[in-house]
């Protein structure tokens, strides 16, 4: 059994149109913000489960997608790819699961907070970061998920501060 290239990288893009969608209805509609989220973490956990079934089924070997282009600077290529093995499917299982409940449980947590909207945006940005932490194939793209991922956790935790 193998599992389409597109479903992978529907894991990766799916809190990031949480993200954008949340920030693009930010002042329209804010009480959807964390339905929104949970219904985009919610759909990457399922493709997780798919991905960590298919990875457990290859016994070790990855499953790594061709990488695509995404621009040259002088002579050096830059590259955006996936590379899945049992350890990677596994994180991207933990990660999908630990954001959809804390986001599950932040709907009641956040209920009228005037941040409600920008906290779930935020959360979406911080677990798209961290699957692109586990699912990267070059250390550039590590790099820049590592200093998303640390950009993130300063806004959430810089959250509640008011002056």
């Amino acid at each position: 059994m193998d599992i389409p290239e597109a479903a992978v990288w529907a894991i990766y893009f799916a809190p990031i149109i949480s993200f954008l969608v949340i920030v693009a209805a930010l002042r329209r509609q804010p009480e959807l913000a964390g339905r929104i989220s949970i219904l985009a973490i919610f759909i990457a956990w399922l493709l997780a489960v798919w991905t960590l079934v298919v990875a457990i089924d290859h016994e070790g070997e990855a499953l790594a997608f061709a990488p695509h282009h995404w621009m040259s600077i002088f002579d050096f290529d830059v590259e955006i790819g996936l590379r899945i093995d049992g350890l990677s499917a596994m994180m991207v299982f933990v990660v999908t699961s630990i954001s959809l409940l804390v986001q599950i449980y932040s709907t009641g947590y956040m209920h009228g907070d005037t941040g409600y909207p920008r906290f779930f945006a935020f959360m979406s940005l911080f677990t798209a970061a961290m699957l692109g932490l586990v699912m990267n194939h070059s250390l550039l793209m590590l790099f820049v998920h590592w200093e998303l991922v640390g950009l993130t956790s300063y806004l959430l935790i810089g959250f509640w501060f008011h002056r």
